[in-house]
């Protein structure tokens, strides 16, 4: 029967997603790896493009340098994974963005609609939800990340928070978005197995 709706996106692979009412059957792993390499970190202002799936390789990269479990190193590597179905809205907007969740269950904050739309990649993915250690771990590497994206991609680090994170050694030079999709899924499959291990006892 034809889909009525009209509160859906159409992804890579075909799938009717609706970003404010997520069904955990509808997530593919091939949408979130094409769409977030397709995607543009600083809302597409810096000097050369960097996709959101790069960020968040070199999210997980950064966990696994510091010895992170492989669980901890997902959670890097999905941190904007809504990311895939949303879009990439600047923090001093976000705040201001409410939406309407389906079902007249009333408005939420946009971020929360993030959380809420992860927790069900998480579930349609298979992987458990997360701790707020872990969650502490992701953000002190994510914002690593951010200042380093500041000093390598646009004007600096003076107005990023340079006093909680120090700009890691390495100069980021972005790779193409094709490189950037089919590393992803490699590093989601390869980290997986170490997921599955450490849930085993191994």
């Amino acid at each position: 029967m034809r889909d009525t709706r009209t509160d859906w996106i159409q992804t890579y692979t075909g799938v009717h997603f609706r970003p404010f009412d997520p069904a955990p059957e509808d997530v593919r792993l091939e949408d979130i790896a094409h769409a977030l390499a397709t995607k543009n970190r600083w809302t597409g202002h810096a000097r050369e493009p960097i996709s959101i799936a790069e960020h968040s390789l070199r999210v997980a990269w950064r966990l696994a340098e510091v010895g992170c479990s492989p669980s901890t190193q997902m959670a890097g590597l999905l941190h904007d994974a809504g990311e895939a179905y949303l879009p990439d809205v600047a923090s001093p907007v976000k705040g201001l963005i409410r939406v309407t969740r389906a079902g007249g269950l009333g408005d939420i904050g946009f971020a929360e609609a993030e959380v809420d739309l992860l927790f069900c990649i998480y579930r349609g993915l298979g992987l458990p939800w997360l701790c707020p250690e872990v969650l502490s771990m992701v953000k002190l590497a994510d914002l690593e990340l951010l200042v380093t994206e500041a000093r390598d991609l646009m004007h600096g680090t003076d107005e990023w928070p340079c006093e909680v994170a120090t700009p890691l050694r390495g100069e980021i030079i972005p790779m193409d978005w094709h490189e950037a999709e089919s590393t992803f899924l490699y590093h989601f499959n390869r980290v997986l197995i170490g997921c599955k291990r450490e849930a085993a006892g191994e």
